[in-house]
């Protein structure tokens, strides 16, 4: 977001801010994409100190289109972080204003500024993959544990029953790890889940150390 005087707005305490639009590809008679840029999706820093990021977009059953975002509390860590939602019905031209991304069943969870993805299943279901934790974060972290579940089709939250812990802060971790930046996929030939993600930490000298994992879930 620019400001009046042409500078990049950011908020105290947090390392930048954005907000959200979806590119809408039209396949035109000649073979090229005409693209359409969708309304924004805005979280104002009273809610969110870096807005609406990294949005995760699938279309349900019914043909709505739900973007799940991180948000974050980066600077003020008096707000709640956690996942943010919106939905769209016009094949993602518009977008209805953020909330809160809960548990089907009403009730919160935290999660801290990280990115997060929704998979279509071939069996129907649409899992999500991403961070929760058990208390309220700081900005980012903590990154862990990473957890994988099922969304709700009709009401577009996470559904608590089923919810897999995929992996955590172990005790013998050397350093607090950071459990991000994963991909995750179908196998065609298994329909299992195949996630990718190394589990990062930092030693004492300030480096980025880590080793790549491959993760399997069976649904």
């Amino acid at each position: 977001r620019l400001q009046p005087d042409g500078t990049l707005f950011c908020p105290p305490g947090a390392l930048s801010f954005h907000e959200t639009m979806v590119l809408v590809g039209h396949w035109e008679d000649h073979g090229r994409l005409r693209w359409e840029a969708s309304s924004r999706v805005v979280l104002e820093p009273d809610r969110s100190t870096r807005g609406a990021v990294e949005g995760a977009v699938a279309e349900m059953p019914d043909g709505r289109f739900l973007m799940v975002l991180r948000g974050s509390n980066a600077g003020n860590l008096a707000l709640p972080g956690h996942k943010w939602y919106c939905v769209s019905d016009d094949g993602c031209r518009t977008w209805d204003a953020p909330r809160p991304w809960n548990y089907s069943d009403g009730a919160p969870f935290h999660s801290p500024s990280s990115y997060s993805t929704i998979l279509a299943h071939s069996s129907g279901r649409f899992y999500w993959v991403g961070n929760i934790c058990a208390a309220n974060p700081e900005g980012n972290g903590p990154d862990y544990p990473v957890y994988v579940g099922t969304i709700d089709p009709e009401r577009l939250l996470l559904q608590r029953d089923g919810l897999l812990e995929l992996d955590a802060c172990r005790p013998d971790d050397p350093a607090p790890v950071h459990l991000r930046n994963f991909s995750v996929y179908e196998e065609r030939s298994s329909g299992d889940l195949v996630l990718r993600m190394t589990r990062l930490w930092v030693d004492p000298a300030g480096h980025m150390r880590g080793d790549a994992h491959r993760y399997r879930i069976r649904p």
